[in-house]
């Protein structure tokens, strides 16, 4: 029942993501849910290394006052992000995906969790799949897209411009679905990209993504973050040579996710979800791991696992213990508007593994956060650049923040959003004080725990303020 539902639509979009044909779609859907046939290595992948100062276990006496970095705000033991690609979602169906999730409004799938997912967009739409993306008949074409098509024609201009500035949005999934049958038939050019900047930048929405994730199979010729892997050397969105070269275009994009039919995305818990990405034009950006697959079936596949009724494979028990005892990140992959056949978006299926991730967070355990925050938090995990000193007349002590030393990008001043949730372990949090740059932080950025069972309190920068406002607009296109 549950291959049926998932129709021709969703193999399309979500298969075609990774290049894989309709045979090796069948063969993996009927393993999705049944233990690998064959198991799969994942290998060491590279990631960022943290600055010694911050290096987990280690910390600094101060005349018997000690202190330590925390990887996470207290009092979580880990963070995670869902991480949305747009396919298939119509308009309607973002708005009630993300009141669900985002609020506490009563919804058609029940009381709203209120937690921080973001989404993604896209700017326009080329794809030739002739397939369903609503349980009212509506077709592709109907996907949530800026443009009409790939014109320069608004079709969900306004409703995503809103959600970028609300937050609901916070990454781009390439230019658009450029997805077509026959994949050498190309239809993506550097003078949409072109377009596409100019009306982030007149209307400011270029500061308001640094998240890009590739899209499609290989008519995706403007993705580029998997360049170097797996085979996806038709990506060509970085190389100067090819007429669908665009990276150039892009200043303010900070991390990437590449296609991948790898394996190594079947890591759940990592200590870094960055590394190090340097383009074929020179350009450098970060990029970051999704968890993606459960390993290789007997046909060398990924098992894919980012489909909404899957949810339950990547939001468990175990999984949820798993990265709270390594102390680790996870950015879940998903595309929460998939399915087809459904309204509301959600059934039971899908809603009680949110359900359970919402009683993760209300519980201190693990701190659920859009992309863009996870990855930024990530960043200044690694590299806030810190000291601390201990008064010798009143005892008080001042760790004072100098720098996000990123040695990749650039060292840089932060501004409080670049250090938002940064906590220090320390034996008595009331004795100490926060400063940026030798200036005291505003107190109201300041939080502080007693002790617990460790025998140390915290002390560190307020996480971002629960946003949980009902941010919906109209749900047709104008």
């Amino acid at each position: 029942m549950l291959d049926r539902m998932f129709n021709r639509r969703t193999f399309l979009g979500l298969a075609g993501a990774c290049g894989i044909g309709l045979a090796a779609y069948g063969l993996r859907r009927r393993l999705s849910v049944a233990p690998a046939v064959a198991q799969s290595i994942v290998p060491e992948d590279p990631m960022a290394e943290p600055l010694p100062i911050n290096q987990p276990g280690r910390w600094v006496d101060l005349s018997g006052f000690r202190l330590s970095r925390r990887k996470f705000p207290y009092p979580y033991r880990a963070a995670v992000a869902i991480t949305s690609d747009i396919d298939g979602s119509t308009l309607d169906e973002f708005g009630a995906i993300h009141e669900y999730l985002n609020t506490q409004t009563m919804t058609a799938m029940g009381q709203g969790l209120g937690l921080d997912i973001s989404d993604s967009f896209w700017m326009y739409n080329a794809t030739d799949v002739v397939a369903k993306v609503h349980p009212d008949g509506r077709d592709m074409t109907c996907q949530m897209t800026y443009r009409k098509g790939t014109s320069q024609q608004p079709y969900c201009a306004d409703a995503i411009s809103h959600y970028l500035r609300c937050g609901w949005i916070d990454s781009i999934h390439s230019y658009g679905d450029f997805t077509r049958t026959n994949p050498a038939d190309v239809r993506f050019a550097r003078s949409l990209a072109e377009a596409a900047v100019k009306e982030w930048q007149r209307t400011g929405m270029d500061k308001r993504f640094e998240v890009w994730i590739d899209h499609g199979n290989n008519a995706n010729v403007q993705n580029f973050g998997g360049a170097d892997r797996d085979d996806l050397h038709y990506q060509a969105g970085d190389d100067p040579a090819s007429p669908y070269y665009h990276t150039d275009l892009l200043p303010n994009i900070r991390f990437v996710w590449g296609s991948t039919r790898g394996s190594f995305e079947s890591r759940l818990s990592r200590p870094s979800l960055i590394y190090r990405r340097t383009l074929r034009d020179g350009r450098r950006m970060w990029g970051f791991y999704r968890y993606t697959n459960k390993g290789l079936d007997g046909q060398n596949s990924p098992r894919w696992i980012w489909s909404p009724h899957l949810l339950k494979e990547q939001l468990n028990t175990e999984n949820f213990r798993q990265l709270k005892e390594s102390g680790g990140y996870a950015a879940f992959a998903q595309h929460l508007g998939g399915p087809s056949n459904l309204n509301p978006p959600f059934r039971p299926l899908e809603y009680e593994p949110l359900q359970l991730l919402a009683r993760e967070q209300e519980q201190g355990e693990i701190l659920v956060a859009r992309t863009s925050r996870l990855l930024r938090y990530n960043l200044a995990d690694l590299f806030v650049r810190w000291t601390a000193v201990r008064d010798d007349v009143s005892g008080a002590v001042t760790i004072d923040i100098s720098a996000i030393d990123d040695p990749h990008l650039g060292s840089y001043t932060p501004e409080i959003n670049d250090i938002r949730g940064i906590t220090f372990s320390c034996s008595d949090p009331f004795q100490a004080t926060i400063a940026l740059k030798g200036k005291p932080l505003d107190p109201a950025w300041i939080v502080r725990h007693r002790p617990d069972g460790t025998g140390f309190g915290a002390i560190g920068i307020a996480w971002h303020q629960a946003d949980q406002r009902n941010y919906r607009v109209n749900d047709r296109p104008r």
